[in-house]
């Protein structure tokens, strides 16, 4: 009889898979051999056919096995049971001999049914991590190491994917990854066609430290700022977020940032503040510092430190005002106030070393402070008036407020002028000699009268002093004059016309009868006269008139009758003085002899 060899063939059905997330190429369910341990392995999906061959010759005839008592659920059969699966045939019979071994058992075939996936699964491995709100950071030392295990059949290959990249076989720890949002996905197929679903993982590494940035929250000019500004440091992260600020005081020990920082905790000679930010994962800033550099460098040592690199911006505090000074320009005059004038000018100066000026303001008469001061300024009208200064810089500070009165004087003083004797007002005109005297009455009621000027017949000024006469020729005189007062208001030119009048009358005498003869005494020759002889007397003036004729006969005591008569026989001489109203005097001699 012909040697029987039975053989059993599986094949597998081809069919279709679907996972929640396709991977680049869908696994061929098969079945697999280990050249390991010779164990054969079929994917449970896979449906299974048994054939009978009576030769190892794979080329053989083969005739599919059918199953009379099971023919629903054979052709194909599915193994039900994962992992160990076995095909029986009850007594082994000795090969040799053909015959039943005892005890007896049954010849088994071992298959190995596969119908789950392999599992996969990542490790990370960082120093620092942590979860926010939900996800996931970690710090620049990351690495991830994928592990897939597989109970049955085993792995046959692990794919990843990174941040879009083609699936690529994972061989080694990854590393590398990008700042910001990474997105791991990996899956793993094992020997006889199972694939995992893909796995997804969204990750977030942060290499970056946070960004401060601070804010002088108050009144500040280039570098100078108020002892009331407040320094407000901002952090901003956009991965993991900020953890804290802190900050250091003129290098002292670190604080964590709550609150503004008044700038007035630096001191009065000013000093720095440095600062940085820590972000969730442990990033640090780098160190920023804000102040002067000669605070820095006090802390320091000499000489240009690290330290002063990272200055971001030089600032110092100014806590003193602007130092404010009024100056009166033209006129001013000190007596019992100060006098100025409507021609004055405030002209205010203002300084201040550090921040500078930022405004001048004043006022007259107001204990409201606010007339914007752009040039120098007048009081316009009289009266005493209170001038208000003050000035701010650019940070605030307030200068004193500098208060001073002073008088206004617009007015011009009031002059009149005075003749004194002699002198002679006829209608419209005033007549005087070179003996008048010449003065002037000024009255300012102010600050007080400067000077009066004058001058005669349109001559130069002269400054008046003492009473004066006017040293003319007779005639027509103009006298102009005005006066100014000390804060130089000067009025009005002022004329005035006098007639100086210096020429005596002219005396006339004539005898009421004719002579009757000459005679000579001592060689002095004399009219004769009869004894009813009357001598008439007169004088005539061009100018102010005659005043009063007096006379003496042979030196005695004045006379005034007019005519002269009763004279008895004798030789006399008649002295005779005229005057007119200024008192001008002429004098004549008249000689004669009275006989009978």
């Amino acid at each position: 009889m012909k040697k029987l060899i039975v053989g059993f063939f599986i094949l597998s059905l081809a069919t279709s898979w679907t996972i929640s997330q396709e991977p680049t190429q869908k696994a061929e369910k098969k079945v697999f051999k280990s050249e390991e341990n010779n164990r054969l392995f079929v994917n449970k999906d896979l449906g299974i056919y048994l054939w009978l061959s009576t030769s190892p010759d794979p080329e053989a005839e083969k005739i599919r096995l059918a199953s009379d008592t099971s023919k629903k659920y054979s052709n194909p059969m599915y193994f039900d049971t994962e992992g160990y699966n076995t095909v029986r045939s009850p007594w082994i019979v000795d090969t040799t001999t053909r015959k039943a071994i005892y005890p007896q058992h049954d010849i088994i075939f071992e298959v190995y049914a596969d119908g789950l996936p392999p599992v996969s699964k990542s490790i990370y491995y960082s120093t620092t991590n942590k979860l926010i709100e939900g996800k996931k950071y970690y710090g620049s030392n990351l690495r991830i190491q994928i592990n897939s295990t597989d109970a049955v059949s085993g792995i046959k290959s692990l794919q990843y994917s990174l941040n879009g990249k083609p699936y690529t076989s994972y061989k080694e720890e990854l590393s590398g990854f990008i700042e910001g949002e990474n997105i791991l996905k990996y899956y793993s197929t094992d020997n006889v066609g199972n694939q995992e679903s893909i796995k997804e993982e969204i990750f977030y590494l942060d290499n970056m430290p946070p960004t401060t940035e601070f804010q002088m929250d108050g009144l500040k000019n280039q570098k100078y700022v108020s002892s009331n500004t407040m320094i407000k440091l901002t952090s901003t992260d956009n991965l993991s977020g900020v953890k804290a600020i802190y900050y250091s005081i003129n290098n002292g020990s670190l604080q964590k940032y709550a609150r503004p920082i008044r700038v007035s905790v630096l001191g009065t000679g000013g000093g720095t503040i440095s600062f940085y930010a820590e972000d969730n994962i442990g990033n640090k800033e780098k160190e920023q510092i804000i102040g002067g550099k000669e605070s820095i460098a006090s802390v320091q040592g000499a000489g240009e430190s690290q330290s002063l690199k990272n200055v971001i911006f030089e600032f110092y505090i100014d806590n003193e005002p602007p130092v404010v000074e009024l100056q009166i320009e033209n006129d001013l005059y000190k007596g019992q106030y100060n006098y100025v004038s409507g021609r004055s000018k405030f002209k205010v100066n203002a300084k201040d070393e550090k921040a500078g000026v930022k405004e001048i303001v004043y006022s007259i008469n107001s204990k409201v402070i606010d007339v914007i001061y752009n040039e120098p300024f007048s009081l316009e009208k009289e009266g005493l008036k209170y001038v208000r200064v003050k000035a701010s810089d650019y940070v605030g500070n307030v200068s004193p407020v500098i208060v001073k009165p002073y008088f206004c004087d617009i007015s011009p003083p009031k002059s009149k002028i005075l003749i004194g004797s002699p002198k002679f007002s006829s209608r419209d005109t005033v007549f005087i000699s070179d003996k008048t005297r010449i003065s002037f009455l000024v009255q300012d009621n102010q600050s007080g009268v400067q000077s009066t000027s004058y001058s005669i017949n349109n001559g130069a000024y002269s400054e008046y002093i003492d009473p004066f006469p006017i040293d003319n020729k007779s005639g027509l005189q103009k006298i102009t004059f005005f006066s100014k007062d000390n804060l130089n208001n000067k009025e009005e030119v002022i004329s005035q016309e006098l007639l100086l009048d210096n020429l005596p009358p002219v005396i006339h005498h004539h005898f009421s009868v004719e002579s009757i003869g000459n005679k000579t005494v001592r060689d002095e020759v004399y009219t004769i006269y009869p004894t009813n002889v009357m001598l008439y007397i007169a004088a005539t003036d061009a100018s102010s008139g005659g005043e009063r004729i007096e006379y003496t006969i042979n030196e005695g005591s004045l006379l005034k009758a007019n005519p002269v008569k009763g004279l008895g026989s004798g030789n006399y001489l008649i002295e005779v003085n005229a005057y007119d109203v200024l008192g001008n005097k002429s004098i004549k001699k008249i000689k004669f002899a009275i006989e009978e």
